[in-house]
């Protein structure tokens, strides 16, 4: 098991989903999508800009009357020759604090005649305007929301900001303001609606505002190509620009263009050096890498961002990027490395009141104590967690720790359990509409029915994912299901189908420059040549996805490899190589609690001892994998310890209890539909009759097994059975 990718946010970041193969060797994280982006981006909304002459300097006060005054205010304007201190013009407004606004306006309009300046066309008065609240009150309660907003208090952003879309309800900026606000507590579909208002109502904004309110609505409503557009058009009219070029990044990061982000990001370097050096272009960078499934690039970016942070003293921004580090380091298997950034990072959010910084920090360590296999320990940070984002109103945050608890369940065995809190999950990413971690959440309700053999419902779980996937256009989460919805299409017998929907997720995952995602469909591939018997192309499949996972550091995923290829030196007729892989590959797995693929690998390695007739030695494998039965509901790994066993008993005399066992396990793949593990049942009962004297009823079975394995696809059964038969019949 290992940790998730991020998160978990739809700001496409922190769930990922677990992976599901052909041999259901490795469970992949929990999705929550994609990747580990802290929700640190653009929070704060954008004032309207006021240029500043460069030759004269502008002061200004007020004053208020007081109560008895019946609300009047006076306004002094004044313009100073920059150079000598000089009052150039000077104007007086006074009025009621309802027209405060218009007081400003007549006495900008005063200055500009006294020193000459031609008036503001009504058209750029209507634009001045619209960036302004209209009333007192609405300013108020926008200033107040907008400096919540900066200081992460989302909670108390929200209820201000709605007090001032009431005051001013035709008010734009507030609007978006407080699609931001929504946002950042998790309510997607609230966020997307406010920040659709705001777009609506953005006519008469600057073309420049204008854009931007209308890109925030594309994005928050992952229309992400749109988005990319958007910031593209404002970021090529400001091509000095920080803030758009970041923007445009985020955007296509998300969008699932990674590659076209770390170009745009190339770009902003060479912008003048306190710009180009602005450590945020280098948490976007290790963010578009953690997109790539890069995690030593996204390592040395997040540790880039950590240190320039801390020049500049940007504390948050310095906790961000160490939770990057965090998971980064954890990503290429070094826990004991990763605790400390996570410890640091929830201290500097602890220290200025930021609650769900620091229940991101302790969630992101749950997910090391996981992986570290301490599952008490994950479970209880994951509660804490839970219980500070359910204080802060964070919805999409409490599905991310509901999913991660749900881990945990599953590991402890207790499938129904994390049924129940993947369901969860998923409510709570419905209730904010939050659609790609809703589909997140149905791969992974998908994983789990995968486990406990029931295949349709798996099917029709990762199908729907897939269509949410597709929907929202993340596209390395749409190769993703691809790669999970493979496996119960091949277990019930569709090897063709399941190689077409496998080179889909590569093509994606590759044109995406996805390293890690890319192994999988690979060892995907792998398995499904493996099945059709093409040896070859399953070695060079096993073998890149190896060298893959070697380049880029993933100790798991490594172990997975060599377990696979050890499968395929046994078929190969090369038990002693088998036995090499898999010592090598089960200290990995013992490392990182991976029971199944331990279990799997107990199971592998029994096979090949029966092979090398080494009995004692098998059955002490078959005992070890036994052990895990009460821990493991893997259906498939259950039915590949049960033949494996039924295969021994048979060649240590004791026949008719193999052959009761396989029959009983041929009747629980026939009624979970597992195709693959019924001619596998069907082979070992062959090849136990004709060794048993019951050559004529072997012969048959092993003749019908033949047709029907090679009508499915499954060459390497067939071959077998026409085999074993060959033999026999030449004894005979």
């Amino acid at each position: 098991m290992a940790l998730d990718r991020t998160g978990g946010d739809a700001d496409h970041r922190t769930g990922c989903g677990r992976k599901v193969t052909n041999h259901f060797r490795r469970k992949r994280r929990s999705r929550q999508e994609r990747s580990f982006s802290l929700g640190y981006r653009c929070l704060c909304p954008r004032h309207p800009s006021a240029s500043s002459p460069e030759s004269g300097n502008g002061a200004g006060s007020y004053t208020d009357l007081g109560s008895r005054s019946g609300g009047q205010v006076r306004i002094d304007f004044r313009i100073q020759d920059a150079a000598t201190g000089e009052t150039i013009a000077s104007v007086a407004e006074v009025g009621t604090e309802n027209e405060l606004f218009q007081l400003i306006a007549r006495a900008g309009s005063d200055l500009r005649a006294r020193i000459g300046a031609s008036e503001v066309s009504a058209v750029d008065q209507a634009i001045v305007r619209a960036s302004y609240p209209s009333t007192p009150q609405a300013a108020r309660f926008y200033a107040q929301g907008s400096e919540k907003l900066r200081l992460y208090d989302a909670i108390a952003a929200k209820a201000l900001l709605e007090r001032a879309v009431a005051a001013d309800p035709k008010y734009p900026l507030a609007h978006s303001a407080l699609a931001m606000a929504w946002s950042a507590l998790g309510y997607d579909a609230r966020a997307a609606d406010e920040a659709k208002t705001a777009f609506e109502l953005s006519g008469n904004l600057s073309r420049e505002e204008r854009l931007l309110v209308e890109g925030q609505y594309r994005e928050l409503s992952k229309q992400w190509p749109l988005a990319i557009d958007i910031y593209r058009t404002v970021f090529d009219f400001f091509p000095d620009n920080l803030e758009y070029g970041l923007k445009l990044a985020a955007a296509q990061s998300s969008g699932g263009k990674p590659q076209d982000a770390l170009s745009t990001l190339a770009s902003l370097r060479k912008l003048p050096s306190r710009l180009g050096d602005d450590p945020r272009i280098d948490r976007e960078e290790s963010q578009a890498f953690n997109f790539l499934g890069d995690y030593k690039q996204q390592l040395a970016a997040a540790s880039t961002t950590v240190k320039k942070a801390e020049v500049r003293g940007a504390r948050l921004l310095a906790a961000s990027a160490q939770l990057g580090k965090c998971y980064s380091l954890a990503a290429l298997g070094t826990n004991k490395e990763a605790r400390p950034q996570c410890e640091s990072a929830k201290q500097i959010f602890a220290s200025v009141g930021d609650r769900n910084g620091v229940a991101m920090a302790l969630d992101f360590t749950a997910q090391l104590s996981f992986g570290d296999g301490n599952l008490a320990e994950s479970k209880r940070l994951d509660q804490e967690a839970l219980g500070i984002f359910h204080q802060t109103g964070n919805r999409r945050r409490m599905g991310t720790a509901l999913s991660h608890l749900a881990n945990v369940t599953w590991q402890e065995g207790d499938l129904d359990g994390a049924l129940r809190g993947y369901a969860a999950a998923l409510a709570n990413f419905q209730e904010v509409g939050d659609r790609l971690n809703v589909a997140a959440a149905k791969d992974n309700l998908g994983s789990v029915h995968y486990l406990k053999g029931d295949l349709k419902v798996s099917q029709n779980l990762f199908q729907e994912a897939l269509s949410g996937f597709r929907e929202v256009g993340s596209k390395t989460s749409v190769a993703n299901a691809l790669e999970n919805l493979a496996a119960p299409v091949s277990s019930q017998g569709d090897l063709e189908g399941a190689r077409k929907m496998l080179e889909e997720a590569l093509a994606i995952d590759r044109k995406q420059g996805v390293k890690s995602e890319a192994a999988w469909g690979l060892a995907g591939l792998g398995d499904i040549d493996l099945a059709e018997g093409k040896l070859d192309d399953a070695s060079r499949n096993y073998n890149e996805a190896l060298s893959i996972r070697t380049e880029i550091g993933e100790k798991g995923t490594i172990a997975e490899s060599q377990l696979a290829l050890a499968i395929l030196a046994l078929e190969r007729g090369q038990p002693a190589e088998t036995e090499t892989r898999i010592h090598e590959a089960r200290e990995e797995f013992r490392k990182e609690k991976q029971i199944d693929d331990e279990m799997l690998a107990d199971t592998v390695l029994a096979r090949a001892f029966l092979a090398g007739h080494k009995y004692a030695e098998a059955q002490k494998e078959i005992e070890a994998g036994k052990g895990f039965v009460a821990k493991s509901q893997n259906r498939a790994n259950q039915f590949q310890l049960g033949i494996a066993a039924a295969e021994l008993q048979a060649a240590r005399g004791g026949i008719e209890q193999a052959r009761q066992s396989l029959l009983a396990i041929l009747g629980e793949a026939n009624r979970t539909g597992f195709l693959e593990y019924q001619l596998k049942a069907r082979l070992a009962l062959g090849e136990i009759e004709t060794g048993s004297g019951k050559v004529a009823a072997g012969h048959a079975r092993l003749n019908a097994l033949q047709k029907d394995a090679a009508a499915k696809g499954f060459v390497i059964i067939a071959r077998k059975a026409a085999h074993a038969d060959d033999q026999k019949l030449a004894s005979k």
